[in-house]
């Protein structure tokens, strides 16, 4: 487990500190399921379907 250390003012209540704290973790937790998402995407084969489709609505969109 980590430590996460935060330094708070002393006029802030228990209540805004709750708040701050579940904010950074529902926003860590997105950002953690975004990078599982694009880690085993092939980049190259993204690449030359993006090239192909561009070239395709193209060809289409002359006719």
């Amino acid at each position: 487990m980590k430590k996460l250390v935060i330094e708070i003012p002393e006029n802030i209540s228990e209540d805004e500190i709750r708040k701050v704290i579940l904010n950074y973790l529902r926003k860590r937790e997105v950002v953690l399921k975004f990078y599982k998402l694009i880690e085993n995407v092939d980049w190259e084969r993204m690449e030359e379907e993006h090239e192909r489709f561009r070239r395709e609505f193209r060809f289409r969109a002359t006719h």
